[in-house]
């Protein structure tokens, strides 16, 4: 997908969290804003803007939900997100079988600890819709 070009604004790197640590919109700072911006542009892309990146960012994640809530499925951010997601969660079950997850919990004899166990490792599997 096409990324707008940020030639003459301060591009912010930052650790991200959430969706944004696998979509990794743009974060900029312009005058006494800071803006979160994936896709080629403001009109055509996932805008997000706030105070502080951290605020940019949360504004960016809510404006992701209600696009991707409302836009049809021909669309590249739509489509982008959906790749993006596919990959990560093929990634995490490739992880979570290479850990030996199954046989490490059965292994364990407490019934609560087993379930804590459990608990701690269903929180990484994807979720299937």
């Amino acid at each position: 997908m096409k990324q707008e070009k940020k030639d003459n604004k301060q591009i912010i790197n930052v650790e991200y969290s959430g969706a944004a640590s696998l979509l990794l919109p743009t974060l900029y700072k312009q005058d006494e804003m800071f803006y979160c911006l994936l896709g080629p542009n403001n009109s055509e892309g996932v805008f997000g803007s706030g105070t502080t990146p951290e605020r940019a960012i949360k504004n960016w994640d809510d404006n992701l939900k209600k696009h991707l809530a409302t836009a049809g499925p021909d669309n590249e951010i739509v489509q982008y997100v959906t790749i993006i997601l596919s990959e990560s969660n093929k990634v995490t079950e490739q992880v979570i079988e290479s850990t030996g997850m199954e046989s490490h919990i059965a292994s364990i004899k407490d019934p609560a600890t087993k379930q804590q166990v459990r608990d701690f490792y269903d929180q990484f599997k994807p979720r299937k819709r």
